[in-house]
């Protein structure tokens, strides 16, 4: 069971990796753009385009640095909320379904933090809500999770 978590999670984190790569892109190039908006806005002394440019940028600026900074946080929880003190095969598959959890989760997150950077460096709200909205639901799904695992170990009998 541990070997076909350490093949699991190596899989997660290839596509967290490459997930996150696309985010930096995409951020990186939806930020040029919000700049020139507001470059093109300043010189025709639009000051409407100059804010929307603005709030672009930030907007982006603080989905991205809530993929860098939250999701590790977040994964990393998850897979701490595993089955504790238990021993023969509930302590393996409870360890497998956390650390299953955790990249599932984080995968997720990271594809909703990319939709929400997307949406953003287009100009876009609706995409952005929905990214936000699906972040919720993870963090939550994942909350209840944890919730859910030690009483699940429980009633199978934890040593």
């Amino acid at each position: 069971m541990t070997q076909a978590g350490i093949i699991v999670k190596n899989i997660m984190s290839q596509a967290w990796i490459m997930i996150m790569a696309l985010i930096v892109l995409i951020a990186f190039l939806g930020m040029l753009a919000q700049v020139f908006k507001g470059a093109s806005g300043a010189l025709l002394g639009t000051n409407l385009w100059v804010a929307e440019a603005v709030a672009g940028v930030l907007g982006i600026l603080v989905v991205v640095l809530f993929g860098f900074m939250g999701l590790p946080a977040i994964v990393r929880a998850a897979s701490v909320g595993t089955v504790g003190g238990s021993c023969g095969p509930i302590s393996e598959v409870g360890q497998f379904a956390g650390s299953l959890i955790g990249a599932i989760g984080g995968i997720r997150m990271a594809i909703a933090v990319f939709q929400a950077v997307a949406s953003a460096a287009v100009g876009g709200s609706g995409g952005m809500s929905t990214a936000l909205t699906e972040m919720a639901e993870t963090v939550f799904g994942m909350l209840l999770i944890t919730v859910a695992a030690p009483v699940a170990a429980a009633f199978f009998g934890v040593c």
